[in-house]
Order: structure tokens, then sequence, then C-alpha cells
């Protein structure tokens, strides 16, 4: 992807506008993606924008606003010590061959390691069970929770059809807000546009310094 042209023009305000235009690496190729909006908000008054645009997109009772979902996944290690204790393989060989295998460490490495590690290939050997029931696993869902920043904002209609975001994806709630069932990144493959509402201690900061001075020699800044 790459930008072809910048159009800068006058809005609204004393605002200036800046267009960039891509080609269509954007939406084509390995790589592809949506873009999103990345923007820097106080991290004191995040909440806000959140509420904002909840109260903005959320007309006529319609839900179009929600957080996007994050989950984590097992791992080769962890889901070789779940997948042990269920075969009642003795803790202390499992703990024994997991401190063997490298962090980071997928299916393929794990063979290619068990190629130079004897203790290891014996215990491949040993319990093939483990070991197959093991890559089923990898990669599953292990746990859900809420992205930090991403607020999803869903398209007013569908269809022609006033539509809603459960009309786009599954969504559920969770500590008492909406979340998507989808990450970011399938978020993003759908064609949903995703804000990330980004957190900046260093705006805040000086949003409070700002402050201070105003109050100290009573200017405006």
């Amino acid at each position: 992807m790459k930008v072809t042209h910048i159009r800068i023009r006058k809005a609204d305000g004393p605002l200036t506008v800046m267009d960039a235009f891509v080609d269509k690496g954007l939406t084509e190729g390995g790589h592809a993606s949506l873009p999103d909006i990345d923007v820097d908000y106080a991290s004191d008054r995040r909440q806000e924008i959140k509420d904002y645009l909840e109260e903005r997109y959320n007309a006529d009772g319609r839900q179009r606003v929600f957080s996007a979902g994050t989950f984590t996944t097992m791992k080769l290690k962890a889901a070789l010590k779940d997948v042990a204790r269920v075969h009642r393989v003795p803790h202390s060989i499992v703990n024994y061959i997991t401190a063997m295998i490298d962090d980071g460490t997928d299916w393929t490495g794990l063979f290619r390691q068990a190629a130079s590690n004897r203790k290891l290939r014996d215990f491949i050997q040993t319990y093939p069970l483990v070991i197959e029931d093991v890559q089923g696993l990898l990669g599953q869902p292990k746990a859900a929770s809420i992205h930090a920043s991403a607020i999803v904002v869903t398209p007013d209609t569908r269809d022609g059809r006033p539509a809603e975001c459960f009309d786009f994806l599954p969504v559920r709630k969770m500590d008492g807000a909406l979340v998507s069932e989808f990450d970011g990144y399938s978020v993003d493959e759908i064609g949903l546009l995703k804000e990330d509402v980004l957190a900046t201690k260093e705006l805040a900061k000086l949003s409070a310094v700002i402050a201070l001075v105003n109050r100290n020699f009573g200017q405006e800044l």
C-alpha cells in the first residue's frame, strides 16, 4: 500500500482537514486490511470519548457502538501441561520436559527440537496420546477479554434497512459492556470501522499544567 496523493481543505470552523488517498494495496493482497482510526486522548478523559460515541451513534434505540474483543490462545507449553494432567502424567516429568521447550515453540518446532534432544524425544514416544491431544488444542481460544482501546461503530443500514451491531457480527455482554465475539483483526476483515481510543498520560499531564498556569496567573492558555 502507498499514498497516491494528499488533499488539504478547509472545514467548517477553524480546522484544517487533510485527506490522504491510497492505492488498492489497502484492500487487496496478502496483508490487506481496511484503515482504522487511531486518536490520542488525555487518559483521564477517554471515557468521555466512549460515552460521546455511544450517544452520537446509538440513536433511535439502536445499538451500533461496542468494544472489540481480544482472545488469548493455547500455547504449546500450557497445552502440554493441561493435557498431561488429564492423562495422569507425573507433574515432575511434565515440568522437566516443558522446561526444555523454548518459549514460543510451535508444533513443528517441537519435533525439530526433539530431533536433537533425546529426553524430549523419549517423552513423545512414551506418551503419544498426550502429544496427539495437544495438537488439537494449539491456537484454540483460552480466555476472552475486552480490548483496551478499540471501539467499533457499525453502519446505520444493511441491505437498505436500519441495522444494529447484532446484524453484522456476534456480540455479547461482558462486565456490563457490549463486546464483539471477533477480535480486532477479524473486525477489519469483515469491513467494519474500528477506532482506537488511545489514552495518553502525557496529554492529561499537559492539561493539568495548563489548568495550573491559568489558575495561578489568571490567564487562559
